[in-house]
């Protein structure tokens, strides 16, 4: 909670075995104590015993204009829930379906 409340960190992150990952550059790749991995950029800081250590060189720079919020977003949103066990035959149908219903890619027949 001390972590979360600090103002070092303006962005979204995963703190998980000791490490403390940037969000948008984290997979999550087992069910286990290992369970998340970045790949495409080092870990923001790590937990040392009873120390957290900081890697302020990767941090994102503290925003420097007034805070705004976004009201008025796109009603062309589709959310589709997909979990293990999903049938993925039917998703690719649905997004190819929606591709070419937007006119991104030439109609195919299915």
């Amino acid at each position: 909670m001390m972590l979360a409340s600090t103002q070092m960190l303006n962005e979204v992150c995963i703190f998980f075995d000791h490490h403390l990952f940037r969000g948008n550059r984290c997979d999550k790749v087992r069910h286990n104590y290992n369970a998340f991995h970045s790949p495409n950029y080092p870990p923001l800081g790590e937990m040392h015993g009873l120390r957290f250590v900081i890697h302020e060189h990767y941090l994102l720079p503290q925003p420097t204009g007034p805070f705004s919020v976004r009201s008025v977003l796109s009603g062309r949103v589709m959310v589709a829930a997909i979990h293990p066990g999903a049938d993925m035959n039917t998703a690719a149908r649905i997004v190819d379906n929606l591709l070419c219903e937007s006119k991104l890619m030439p109609h195919k027949k299915m």
